[in-house]
């Protein structure tokens, strides 16, 4: 019988019974399909994002698939298992040397047999994973992540800084660093800068054309890619070589399509919107810093002369943006 191993984890923003409701469904899942279970872990309080943050129970979990002790892992869901892409490799790490997975056996890191008994993911399911893993953007260092909108971009207008998030008295701003760094004299409150920010992309993203019916299909440069890897991952037919090769044509045969179609997904689904705005500030910070990189060079913040207490003054700041030839691959 297959057995598995189930992993739940309670973050501190679930309520207290969450794992038992995240056990329960995995257990009627792996019943079902007639799965046994060799053991549930768990994690209590803790973050599957921050990296220092300690998860004996995932760590458990990574030994005990290294040491073959069941044959797949079933989780409610991949968030609960992984937040992280380093995380998701180092599982995906010890999956990828045991083709029990999909149901195949192995002999010196080469695929012997076939369906030798039910497998854990489908071949499909594996293949995907297998593309998204693989994809170049994954390889080198991981980006470097900021948690405020305009972070990076915002600079100050009297010396020219990158200006930061600072607090004061609860309320945030953005403000120049002090000496020997900045200047120390620019500050601004970050909630009404990045409203504001948020206003001047939209009129940006409407000034822009929509792709035109001569760009080519990305669901074509996907399905080639998906067709690749199975040929490579799953039939065996394609020799490491060649995937290489192909699969690099391939991936800058897409990004020449991005770059010419000027485009991201989600800018059809803001200007699409009955209400642009509001959809534009419900996406994800890194999709709006993504759109953010793409069109602005930098947004200068100049002093005020004349401040007057909770009066917000547009006219001190000022977004450069690039022109259409100097945008980044959307």
């Amino acid at each position: 019988m297959t057995a598995v191993l189930i992993y739940t984890r309670l973050s501190t923003e679930d309520v207290h019974d969450a794992t038992g409701r995240q056990e329960g469904a995995c257990r009627s899942y792996a019943e079902a399909r007639n799965w046994g279970v060799a053991a549930t872990l768990t994690d209590l309080d803790a973050s599957a994002y921050q990296p220092r943050a300690r998860r004996p129970g995932f760590e458990t979990l990574i030994g005990e698939a290294a040491a073959r002790s069941a044959d797949g892992v079933l989780v409610w869901k991949l968030d609960r298992l992984v937040r992280r892409p380093k995380d998701f490799e180092r599982l995906w790490d010890v999956a990828e040397r045991n083709p029990r997975i999909v149901g195949d056996r192995a002999y010196k890191g080469e695929v012997v047999a076939r369906d030798c008994w039910p497998a854990i993911l489908d071949r499909e399911t594996f293949t995907r994973l297998q593309l998204t893993l693989n994809h170049p953007a994954r390889q080198g260092a991981p980006p470097r992540h900021h948690k405020r909108l305009a972070t990076g971009f915002a600079q100050c207008g009297l010396c020219g800084q990158h200006m930061s998030t600072t607090t004061r008295s609860g309320v945030r701003y953005y403000s120049c660093p002090t000496q020997p760094t900045g200047c120390g004299r620019v500050h601004v409150r970050a909630d009404r800068l990045e409203s504001w920010l948020l206003d001047q992309l939209l009129k940006q993203l409407r000034l822009e054309p929509p792709p035109t019916a001569h760009d080519a299909d990305p669901g074509d440069m996907a399905r080639a890619m998906a067709e690749l890897c199975r040929d490579y991952y799953v039939d065996r037919i394609v020799p490491r070589a060649a995937f290489l090769s192909a699969r690099s044509l391939l991936v800058r045969r897409a990004d020449d399509l991005s770059r010419r179609s000027g485009r991201r997904p989600e800018m059809a689904r803001v200007l699409a919107a009955a209400n642009p705005r509001k959809q534009l500030g419900a996406l994800e910070l890194g999709q709006l810093r993504d759109l953010l990189a793409d069109r602005l060079d930098r947004l200068v913040v100049n002093p005020t002369f004349k401040p007057q207490r909770g009066v917000f003054d547009a006219r001190r700041l000022r977004c450069e943006w690039r022109t259409p030839a100097q945008h980044r691959m959307s």
